[in-house]
């Protein structure tokens, strides 16, 4: 019984070292196509600015996050829409 435990325990550490790195894959992609969408909205280039984050990922995205303005449409408020 002992010999079962012990040889099953580097198939479980690599599935879970596995799930952590498609979970960490995920996160970085919806972020980045966050920031592609929020990038476009504010009117700047979001092809570059997506490409920078996913490159600096997760640095990039707490630079996006700080560097970018919240604008909101003073006649409106809406912060989907950036002032012209």
């Amino acid at each position: 019984m002992r010999c079962l435990v012990a040889s099953n325990m580097p198939e479980a550490e690599t599935i879970i070292k596995a799930l952590i790195l498609v979970t960490y894959l995920a996160v970085a992609i919806y972020t980045t196509v966050w920031v592609y969408g929020d990038s476009q909205r504010q009117g700047k280039p979001g092809c570059l600015v997506a490409f920078l984050v996913a490159m600096t990922w997760p640095l990039g995205l707490f630079l996006w996050l700080i560097v970018r303005s919240d604008k909101r449409d003073e006649r409106t408020g809406n912060p989907n829409q950036p002032v012209r």
